[in-house]
């Protein structure tokens, strides 16, 4: 049915933020000469005229707002992505260019060594105990590092202080959070992939898909990652388990057997789960805690990648005192209190 007024003013907040997202990773991109594993494009799969009739309200908002997109018969699917496998049951497509599919962690890994050069430093392997608000905010740490581990005592306490603390703790937000008086309808959710290194085989024609496709039905995304396929989905709501369910698994592992089958080594494919805070309306956390000198870039959910870039500058502005996008108004914590 037809969204809200409300819905459609968070749908709205939304494009803007991943909008301006997109725009920062170009500009990161460009300024510190990054190596991006990337591809334009993300091709919807469907399966059934049922799956294409319950897109229309999505394709009339796309339309409303100018943004690109086409819907595709099975044969311009294939051009798209020639790869596809004939048997496969597609109906029909919706091509989306102006997305696109990226190596996440290996900007992020690139982005750690630029700060480095700005003079950030890193406290990795410690955990945060407490922050405790007010001027100067102060953050108790304990180091947890692997050096640690076996001795059956705990690493020793250190008191960090700042002007301002930014809590991006995805799973660990939750109880740093209710520290702060700020218990939250926050939901943990468990997400899957694999990722397995694309065939090669001499005289074959390519077998993985040159971006990024969406399983509308199974909600499984298939996409390249320079040498490497990566298949994810399967979200589980409240699970945290330490090892990925292997019913999920296999789910992951037909998808690409359907779509794209013999695209990738998968006996050598790496298999990881792991959990991602979302909150009810599915909209992040971004701006002011409350508390004095505390702020919130978390709750992402599925959509950090995303998002990423575009919310840390947004609330790097508040924190700054410059005027902030109007639309961060929508993602504060009060619509949750």
């Amino acid at each position: 049915g037809r969204r809200s007024p409300v819905q459609a003013a968070q749908r709205q907040a939304l494009l803007a933020l991943g909008t301006a997202s997109r725009a920062r990773l170009d500009q990161l991109t460009q300024q510190w000469r990054l190596e991006r594993e990337h591809a334009d494009g993300l091709l919807i799969v469907l399966r059934d005229p049922r799956e294409l009739g319950a897109l229309q309200e999505g394709l009339d908002w796309l339309q409303s707002q100018g943004l690109p997109h086409q819907v595709l018969t099975p044969e311009q699917a294939r051009s798209h992505e020639p790869a596809l496998d004939a048997d496969a049951p597609l109906h029909a497509a919706l091509h989306l260019p102006g997305d696109a599919v990226a190596n996440s962690r290996q900007f992020a890994h690139q982005l750690k060594q630029a700060a480095q050069a700005l003079g950030v430093r890193w406290r990795f392997q410690h955990e945060v105990l407490a922050i405790e608000p007010g001027q100067p905010v102060r953050v108790r740490l304990r180091a947890c590092g692997d050096g640690l581990k076996g001795s059956g005592e705990p690493g020793p306490e250190d008191l960090l202080s700042a002007e301002a603390v930014v809590v991006c703790a995805a799973a660990g937000a939750p109880t740093l959070l209710a520290q702060l008086g700020l218990k939250l309808p926050l939901l943990p959710i468990q997400g899957h992939s694999i990722t397995a290194p694309l065939r090669r085989d001499e005289g074959l024609t390519e077998r993985a898909p040159r971006s990024a496709v969406l399983d509308h039905r199974q909600q499984i995304s298939i996409a390249r990652q320079g040498d490497r396929v990566r298949v994810a989905g399967g979200a589980q709501l409240g699970r945290t388990a330490r090892a990925p369910d292997p019913a999920t698994l296999r789910r992951l592992y037909a998808a690409l057997d359907t779509w794209f089958p013999g695209a990738a080594h998968t006996m050598r494919a790496i298999e990881w789960c792991g959990p991602r805070l979302a909150t009810p309306d599915a909209l992040p956390l971004l701006g002011p805690a409350g508390p004095g000198g505390v702020w919130l870039n978390t709750a992402h959910a599925a959509s950090g990648w995303t998002l990423a870039c575009g919310a840390a500058d947004w609330v790097a502005a508040q924190i700054d005192g410059q005027s902030s996008a109007p639309e961060m108004a929508t993602f504060h914590v009060d619509r949750l209190r």
